[in-house]
């Protein structure tokens, strides 16, 4: 699937998708099939991102 629907909006005409159906138009065809992929996967429109926690000791060691 394309950016957009990864990110869960819609494709617009400025998006770099071809011939993609992730358009308002087609909501009951988008809606179903984010819901059939998050049936197979729950975190498949997750956030990609990891934060990572630095603790330091406060000694000038780490």
């Amino acid at each position: 699937y394309c950016d957009c629907f990864a990110a869960g909006v819609y494709c617009i005409d400025s998006c770099t998708c071809k011939e993609c159906l992730n358009k308002p138009e087609c909501k009951d065809m988008v809606i179903s099939a984010r819901q059939q992929i998050e049936s197979r996967n729950p975190l498949a429109f997750a956030p990609r991102v990891v934060h990572w926690v630095v603790e330091t000791t406060g000694n000038g060691s780490g």
